[in-house]
């Protein structure tokens, strides 16, 4: 059950709204109390351990449950929830002032990219949809990492397969992954 789109989104807009990734037993139990001060509602951790693949337990969650994590997250219902993602163009092309492809760069050149809150990082294109971290502000990319991207687009999250750092690759990670990156600025060769 868990595998639907709709449920997968359920579980991300949960997470933000609690604010922090749920992957630990504390988590889920102060996820758990969260939602009963918030909603005056309960949900046992163990349920909300099921939902989140946590314990294997092949059961589907009850409509209740589903409209209660849809509450959470500003919803009237798990039905209303799901009507306002299909609302949604969820499909789009890409083009414009607010995309920049790697493709279009020439190697040497420096591509500005921030997000909330206050991050900036400066990049200089190596070729092949490859960049190294030039300057970064509040980023967890720091100065020499290598990062692989074939674009940018504001106000979509910066997804990268893996940061090389130290000859070594990182987990993958995205930057922006709340609201997107918020500035994509090629820098103008002197």
């Amino acid at each position: 059950m868990n595998q639907i789109p709709e449920m997968q989104q359920l579980l991300s807009e949960v997470e933000s709204t609690f604010g922090e990734p749920i992957n630990s037993s504390k988590d889920f139990m102060a996820l758990s109390v969260s939602i009963s001060m918030k909603l005056k509602d309960t949900l046992g951790a163990t349920t909300l351990k099921r939902l989140w693949g946590y314990i294997s337990e092949r059961t589907l969650p009850r409509l209740s449950t589903l409209d209660i994590l849809a509450r959470y997250v500003g919803y009237d219902s798990f039905k209303d929830f799901k009507g306002k993602l299909h609302a949604e163009d969820s499909s789009m092309y890409l083009y414009g002032d607010n995309v920049l492809f790697s493709d279009e760069l020439s190697v040497g050149e420096n591509v500005m990219i921030g997000w909330m809150p206050d991050r900036l990082v400066k990049l200089e294109y190596l070729g092949e949809d490859r960049f190294t971290v030039k300057e970064s502000a509040n980023s967890k990319l720091l100065v020499g990492d290598e990062i692989k991207a074939t674009f940018f687009c504001k106000g979509w999250p910066l997804f990268v397969p893996g940061i090389l750092r130290n000859g070594e690759y990182t987990p993958p990670y995205i930057a922006g992954k709340t609201k997107g990156l918020n500035l994509i600025q090629k820098e103008v060769a002197k």
